[in-house]
């Protein structure tokens, strides 16, 4: 990817230290994203995500967000992030980017407004381009921005 930045910025949520590594190393290295935040636990993300709630500037314009977490999982987070107040959980996407298959997940995790993706891992560089280009396409078009993306 040699053009403009999808992104500003994206936080990543996962409890793997290689796939957060992985995943900024794409984002890094393809020009993915202006930059990326990585976090080990979803609680840490959720606290970083209520010091800026009032700052729109500092809002990431993509979450990619792990099921399966030691402190909190995904759905968990999820819960918390909906009632946040502010603008911010009206207006920062999120991905699910986890390794269930499982069909309840993949429907619970799309019952949620913010969640507009749902990406398989392992990472692997071609297939996760692709998705969040898609990704892309679907918020930035005003007829799809509402539905979910899932590849």
């Amino acid at each position: 990817m040699t053009n403009a930045p999808l992104y500003s910025k994206i936080v990543i949520i996962d409890d793997s230290e290689l796939q957060l590594f992985l995943a900024q190393t794409l984002i890094s290295k393809h020009s993915v994203s202006k930059s990326s935040l990585a976090f080990v636990t979803a609680s840490g993300a959720l606290e970083y995500l209520h010091s800026i709630e009032r700052a729109p500037e500092e809002h990431p314009d993509l979450i990619l967000l792990d099921i399966s977490m030691p402190d909190m999982d995904g759905f968990q987070f999820l819960d918390a992030f909906v009632s946040m107040s502010g603008i911010l959980k009206d207006k920062c996407p999120i991905a699910m980017l986890t390794a269930s298959m499982n069909t309840k997940d993949v429907e619970r995790a799309l019952s949620y407004r913010p969640v507009k993706g749902y990406f398989l891992k392992p990472i692997d560089v071609k297939t996760t381009l692709e998705q969040l280009t898609g990704l892309h396409q679907v918020l930035s078009s005003p007829i799809l921005s509402n539905r979910g993306y899932i590849a």
